[in-house]
């Protein structure tokens, strides 16, 4: 019969944050005083950021007992208890310390799931044996998360539904243990939020008085999925074992390496590039072996301890990487050593040694040495898949693009990473905001620039009139406008949907500033019918517009504009706007 543990670390948050303080105390249920918690030295409680404000979304029992719960504001709980700790939420943290405990889990069961924000789920089916049954099995793993810094509460059962409301319903430091196939009998007694049901689920079963397990077994089943939800009974049958419930083991992201040891502390650069070469070649022949590549390799090179003092390493360092005091036995070192590490990141994963290689060479022809190295470790733990692709006979798309990634790469490696940028549209209305110079280093995939593609005009209101026509007033939508000189426009890839847009185009340049121009127009706000720009006259042929671009009072100065597009005599199309405020004209932009 399967059997699964599920171990219940309630105050997760608060015993990390205590752990990597030094703090040698524990907290209690969260938002509660809790059964068996063990007893805190000071009221503590963590906070997260919402529409109202900072509330608290967990407090240890000390905190607990002066009235702290949760929901409160930061505020309302510091008045209720004085000296109160209020450390800001970090559900990043939390999640690799789980993780964290996940790993180590691995020596009780292969198979361990990480369920929710605050619990472990391991199937221990044949394991009990082998730590002197289940109640020495159960104990072990309490004594082990009290070890790490962790209280907690373990349950074993037949399903992961039971383990998971036993655990959460028990008391903390001790460990119960389900007699096989009384699922039913066990779980009468719990309150009925046990079964994982969410909130308003579990009030409105309170509203017609069922609070256990055992009521809401008593109801007919078909008034219950029709009532409250099928979840409801679908959470019920998982817990009794009616239902499959299948454990997804959780898989630690896998950190590849390949270390080079010196059999002395060396300085050449010949020798140190060699190590490099051998140390990248073995790690991408384990990513061939894994069908996969990486985005971002580090290079990892190690000084003896009677290196150089750490402010001139440091100061060596610089900018080529990171350096400090680390233990180094993750990696296959025995003993703290001083290190620096390279940072190499790629526009996309590979697993090409040449290419990789190419890289790293104009990163260590740059670097200086502030004392001779041991070992050097090339690593990465972010691997990705990748599959080969086959390029047919007339396909060089696939070619086009990583060439042009490996000349971003290389130009990254010389310049910088954030020196080597492309551009990319935003949701602005404003031009001159509706664009932005994105790292390469931050776009995920390697993308080909926008390609010009051609549309046919569209008429809309407000299309190419002939200035010509009424003193250059707009002929109206009945007046038929004549054929523009520009029969096609070009406009960019991925400009914006609006048709309206689309019909008048935008400026295939936009000037970084706006150039301020002397305009002539028969009214203020009426169309122009010359202008003049850098000593150059341009007589108006054709106008459409006005477009009325406008900003909110909340971005601070507000900007008020009406853009018109403008076509001369000589063809040479412009696109100009009248502000609003002080009737000034300007040039923003132009087809080249």
């Amino acid at each position: 019969m399967k059997r699964v543990l599920c171990l219940y670390i309630p105050n997760l948050a608060i015993e990390r944050l205590q752990r990597r303080e030094g703090s040698a105390t524990s907290g209690g249920r969260s938002g509660g005083s809790g059964k068996g918690a063990p007893e805190a030295v000071g009221p503590v409680a963590i906070a997260a950021p919402t529409s109202g404000g900072l509330r608290v979304v967990r407090a240890n029992a000390s905190a607990g007992r002066r009235g702290v719960r949760l929901g409160q504001t930061a505020a309302e709980a510091a008045a209720l208890a004085p000296g109160l700790t209020v450390h800001h939420a970090d559900p990043a943290g939390d999640r690799a310390a789980l993780e964290r405990l996940a790993v180590w889990a691995d020596c009780l069961s292969p198979v361990v799931q990480i369920a929710g924000d605050d619990a472990l789920l391991l199937d221990v089916t044949g394991c009990a044996r082998l730590f002197g049954g289940e109640d020495a099995l159960a104990r072990k793993a309490i004594a082990g998360l009290a070890a790490e810094g962790y209280s907690s509460a373990a349950a074993i059962a037949d399903t992961p539904g039971a383990a998971w409301a036993l655990a959460h319903a028990g008391e903390w430091g001790c460990a119960h243990a389900a007699r096989p196939g009384a699922m039913a009998e066990a779980l009468a007694r719990l309150p009925v939020w046990t079964l994982r049901l969410e909130a308003p689920v579990v009030e409105r079963l309170r509203m017609v008085g069922v609070e256990t397990v055992e009521a809401l077994l008593h109801l007919p089943r078909s008034s219950v999925a029709r009532r409250f939800g099928r979840a409801v009974c679908r959470r019920l049958d998982e817990a009794l074992g009616d239902a499959p419930e299948v454990l997804t083991p959780f898989r630690p992201p896998v950190v590849l390496h390949a270390r080079v040891n010196f059999t002395g502390a060396t300085d050449s650069p010949a020798l140190l590039y060699e190590a490099v070469e051998r140390g990248t070649a073995d790690l991408c022949a384990q990513l061939e072996r894994r069908v996969a590549g990486v985005r971002r390799l580090r290079v990892t090179l190690h000084y003896s301890r009677d290196a150089a003092d750490a402010t001139g390493v440091a100061a060596a360092c610089g900018e080529n990487g990171a350096y400090g005091d680390v233990s180094g036995a993750g990696l296959g070192w025995g003993s703290t050593r001083r290190y620096h590490t390279l940072t190499l990141e790629l526009s996309r994963p590979t697993r090409d040694a040449g290419r990789l290689l190419g890289l790293l060479r104009v990163r260590l022809e740059g670097l200086r040495l502030p004392a001779k190295v041991v070992g050097v470790t090339v690593w990465s733990p972010w691997v990705e898949g990748l599959d080969g692709a086959q390029l047919t006979w007339f396909d060089t798309g696939s070619t086009d693009d990583a060439e042009l990634g490996d000349l971003w790469d290389r130009l990254a490696v010389r310049l910088g990473k954030n020196n080597v940028v492309q551009p990319r549209l935003v949701a602005d209305h404003l031009p001159e905001g509706a664009y932005a110079y994105v790292p390469m280093a931050e776009v995920r995939t390697c993308q080909r620039p926008g390609r010009l593609v051609r549309q046919s005009p569209r008429r809309v209101t407000g299309a190419m009139q002939s200035s010509s026509a009424s003193g250059g007033e707009t002929a109206g939508n009945e007046a038929k406008p004549k054929p523009a000189r520009h029969s096609e426009k070009w406009i960019m890839d991925g400009a914006p949907g609006n048709p309206h847009e689309a019909a008048w185009g935008r400026p295939v340049r936009l000037l970084h500033r706006p150039v301020e121009v002397a305009v002539m127009a028969v009214v203020p706000d009426g169309p122009p019918l010359r202008f003049g720009c850098r000593g150059a006259e341009h007589v108006v042929q054709r106008w459409a517009g006005p477009e009325r671009v406008e900003t909110g009072w909340w971005r601070g100065y507000p900007v008020r504009r009406d853009y018109f597009r403008v076509e001369d005599t000589a063809g040479e199309r412009y696109w100009l706007f009248r502000a609003c405020n002080d009737g000034r004209w300007f040039l923003h932009g132009m087809d080249d």
